[in-house]
């Protein structure tokens, strides 16, 4: 028996026994196999989460215990999970000339149950391609305007196919890690395809330009130069923008926005972009200008003070922005419990100027990626929303 099963063997021996342990097999873009300590430093080159980007769950979605997850010790690589008897996982992938993407490897959403070897390479791409297939079958039957895919994209998709075919055709291991390596990056280059002509087309179809919002994010800087608001606004109309999110910057010396003058810069933004018919939303508090140690009561004045000021053009206020981020306060400093408290007295302040109004969350995508287990996009939505989150708030976004 090869050492390294051995190895493996000895490690899994000593696992938990109500522990289910998944093997993997998974080829570099070299065509080097992959131990584990190869394969963790492929998935995250900077290191900068403790399980490489990897999420394990259950197939309805539920985390698995067991984070991080990867059989410690091991170099032939390996998960282990409690807690469920089939995982799905998410991680982050290297898709070839085009950088890296997250992909979920699922079996066709049924998971995966103790005891599979899995080969990496082959499940990306297969998943890829399969969720590629069905967002072409939403996109040209109940997606409105329809899609209609060009030559070219015909084209791209059935290069994607015939890639997949000479993959799994393949029986040799490393030939066809390669091969659906090279199927994901046909499957890529199709798929963006079909993104940018279903875009393109739906950008330029009446109803939906009614119907849909087409925005761009006016960070605090813009409202710098009040005199320069018209030729702001002028081109955010031109580049075919019907709304705005407008970031609300924190005055010195007022953060509560309870000075006249903390206004006059965004009197003259708002009214810019109104001369345009250009809907607001309104960021009361953006992640990355969160100060240290925020309270609920500055989020509560800041709400206050600017729904009542703007309630009649600003008819939108996002009352938590990326509110899972790790960044807030500061790398490290962040206080979860102050985030969501923050959002909840801001979206009461908000509804309290005008019932009307709409309130909304913007989230961070991020989840295996993130730096602990409460922070991922899934893991902090359902400790959030345990706590009340969304309560007052009308709509989610990513």
């Amino acid at each position: 028996m090869p050492l390294k099963t051995l190895l493996l063997l000895s490690y899994l021996a000593a696992l938990p026994a109500r522990a289910a342990v998944i093997r993997l097999e998974a080829y570099g873009p070299d065509g080097r196999l992959l131990d584990q300590a190869g394969l963790r430093s492929l998935l995250d080159p900077a290191q900068s989460s403790p399980g490489s980007g990897l999420r394990l769950a259950a197939p309805a979605g539920a985390p698995l215990e067991g984070r991080p997850w990867w059989v410690e010790g091991s170099t032939t690589p390996a998960w282990s999970f409690e807690g469920g008897s089939r995982a799905v996982a998410s991680l982050p992938w290297p898709v070839p000339d085009d950088g890296y993407s997250t992909v979920r490897l699922e079996a066709d959403g049924t998971g995966y149950e103790d005891g599979r070897v899995i080969l990496v390479n082959e499940e990306a791409a297969r998943w890829a391609y399969s969720s590629m297939q069905e967002s072409l079958k939403e996109r040209t039957g109940a997606w409105k305007p329809a899609y209609k895919p060009s030559l070219k994209a015909k084209g791209l998709v059935g290069a994607a196919k015939d890639a997949v075919a000479a993959a799994t055709a393949a029986a040799e291991r490393r030939e066809r890690a390669r091969l659906f390596d090279r199927a994901l990056g046909a499957v890529s280059v199709a798929w963006q395809q079909v993104l940018v002509e279903h875009g393109r087309q739906t950008a330029a179809d009446a109803d939906a330009k009614g119907r849909l919002r087409w925005g761009l994010t006016l960070d605090e800087t813009a409202a710098a130069r009040p005199l320069d608001a018209p030729r702001l606004a002028k081109a955010v109309d031109e580049a075919g923008a019907n709304w705005v999110r407008l970031v609300f910057g924190i005055p010195e010396d007022d953060p509560g926005f309870a000075k006249e003058a903390s206004f006059t810069p965004y009197d003259e933004l708002v009214k810019a972009l109104a001369a345009r018919k250009i809907s607001v939303m309104g960021s009361l508090l953006d992640s990355l200008l969160w100060p240290a140690g925020a309270s609920s009561e500055l989020c509560a004045a800041r709400a206050t003070a600017l729904a009542a000021r703007y309630k009649d053009r600003v008819r939108s206020w996002e009352v938590a922005s990326e509110p899972n981020g790790t960044w807030l306060g500061g790398a490290g400093k962040t206080d979860d419990e102050a985030v969501l408290e923050c959002a909840r007295r801001a979206a009461t302040a908000v509804k309290a100027a005008d019932i009307a109004l709409e309130t909304t969350a913007t989230l961070h995508w991020w989840d295996g990626t993130a730096p602990d287990g409460r922070h991922g996009l899934r893991d902090w939505l359902a400790w959030a929303k345990g706590r009340g989150f969304g309560d007052g708030i009308d709509a989610v976004g990513l």
